[in-house]
């Protein structure tokens, strides 16, 4: 079935309008660190207070039809690689992230030798970004590709099920081989700013 995705990850401006928090706020950035629970909380208060995907509080003309909740794991992927079907939305070779997203780059190496995955190529940030700093994918979605990793509603599991599926929600708890308590185990797709390109790959 169908459904919508915001363009961006979630700023520290909007998550702000949640939570008041002491600390440094880079209000363009993507709200990082965030914990599951966190970000649930935030989706709940979205929908407690009737706001809307563009921003317009209840009181407006338009009714709200639709809940904030995150994107199973399929959701995400389907969004990110907008509608191509190579390991990343804009072709196969990784050097080309620097463009499109943030991982681990020349400049974070330049400042991490230890660091022994970056691409050779620059896209100009050590740490994490502001939201919409680079190129978005073929719909109009940015940061899909590195950036800040987002949480998708599914658990995480070692070996995913690769059968065919419609619509599929994951599996119904965490694999218990990764960590003891696993059902507090969710997914994150995407990739961050340190990430190797690899773990920024749409599929």
């Amino acid at each position: 079935e169908g459904f919508w995705i915001c363009e961006t990850e979630t700023t520290q401006r909007q998550y702000l309008e949640f939570a008041q928090r002491d600390g440094y706020f880079a209000m363009d950035e993507p709200a990082h660190s965030t914990s599951y629970i966190a970000a649930q909380d935030y989706l709940d208060a979205l929908n407690a207070w009737g706001f809307l995907a563009n921003g317009v509080g209840s009181g407006s003309e338009v009714e709200q039809k639709y809940e904030f909740r995150l994107p199973t794991s399929a959701e995400w992927e389907v969004a990110a690689r907008a509608g191509t079907s190579t390991p990343f939305f804009f072709g196969a070779n990784p050097e080309r992230l620097a463009r499109y997203g943030n991982c681990a780059d020349k400049t974070f190496a330049a400042k991490h030798p230890e660091c022994g995955h970056a691409i050779s190529s620059d896209d100009g940030y050590e740490w994490v970004a502001p939201v919409r700093s680079f190129k978005p994918n073929d719909w109009a979605l940015y940061d899909t590709a590195g950036n800040c990793a987002e949480w998708v509603s599914d658990w995480y599991v070692g070996r995913p099920n690769l059968e065919p599926t419609v619509d599929p929600t994951g599996p119904d708890f965490g694999d218990a081989r990764l960590e003891k308590n696993a059902k507090r185990l969710k997914e994150v797709r995407g990739g961050h700013a340190v990430s190797r390109a690899a773990e920024c790959r749409s599929a």
